[in-house]
């Protein structure tokens, strides 16, 4: 469970552990490949450190262009194209990716050559461009992809909340107003399961997701801190930090700290912290 808790997180920096990770290992793997290579055919036609300097540069290139590929992707106006025009802003995207990862490519070559006393003549030519962009198009696609696929198991595997689907406005069931829900619908590896709100002991914001805390159990949902806290507002919740969120209820004790902050502990013993611009607001809830 505290491996869970910690994947949840640091999602994100799992995600870019592992980008890190292929990227290296993939163009280490290219760079002893050529250099094996040239040892096959007995022919020497560079020093066995350039092509270590050129696959290490293009890897640089790629992973320093990786945040505009999830940044756009994290963009709501992104996914609520249409296809066809999700292509195309695809398309745009990865022409403007290859085109960065060619710059900082090359220049990262022109220093380091440099800097041996040697010209790097990456031979800029329309052939030579279409060519780098063709590879980094298809690789830009790759990384969408691995991108998507990295968030479904992880809504797989971790489990998702959101509040079940409200009743048509013509039912019987329907109140026909807007109110705070009682319970969450959680989908983890192909079931769903019921969790209770008066079973939520705190939030915790993290990324575009809000981990919700019942004892031993972490659900993430799909939302911000500041929105939930506000309809969950009835339940008793408190916004007690920027990323933190408490049943009022459960609060055992609050102790100042130097400073000027606050360390808060609930029933159940978990210890969270109070930021400045909250404490007055808890005060006078206490009050």
């Amino acid at each position: 469970m505290e491996l869970q808790r910690i994947w949840q997180r640091h999602t994100g920096a799992i995600g870019a552990l592992l980008a890190i990770g292929y990227v290296l290992v993939n163009n280490s793997i290219n760079a002893s490949s050529v250099l094996m290579e040239q040892t096959r055919r007995g022919v020497v036609e560079f020093a066995s450190w350039e092509p270590w300097v050129w696959e290490m540069t293009s890897a640089t290139g790629t992973l320093l262009m990786l945040p505009l590929v999830f940044w756009l992707l994290r963009r709501p106006q992104f996914s609520m194209q249409t296809p066809l025009f999700a292509l195309m802003l695809l398309t745009i995207g990865g022409v403007v990716f290859s085109l960065g990862h060619i710059g900082i490519m090359v220049l990262l070559r022109e220093l380091i050559y440099g800097l041996q006393g040697l010209e790097y003549n990456f031979n800029f030519s329309w052939f030579e461009l279409i060519y780098e962009l063709r590879k980094d198009i298809w690789g830009f696609f790759f990384w969408v992809v691995a991108y998507q696929l990295y968030h479904y198991l992880l809504q797989q595997l971790l489990g998702e909340a959101r509040v079940p689907d409200e009743p048509p406005i013509n039912s019987p069931h329907a109140s026909g107003t807007e109110s705070t829900p009682e319970q969450l619908l959680v989908k983890k590896l192909g079931r769903e399961f019921i969790v209770q709100l008066d079973d939520v002991e705190w939030l915790e914001s993290s990324g575009n997701y809000v981990n919700l805390h019942t004892g031993d159990q972490v659900y993430p949902m799909r939302a911000t801190i500041t929105k939930l806290t506000q309809q969950l507002e009835s339940k008793g919740f408190i916004r007690i930090h920027r990323s933190y969120a408490v049943k009022f209820a459960l609060i055992r004790s609050i102790k100042p700290i130097p400073s000027g902050d606050a360390e808060l502990e609930l029933k159940s013993g978990q210890r969270l912290p109070v930021s400045r611009r909250f404490k007055d607001a808890l005060k006078t809830s206490v009050c």
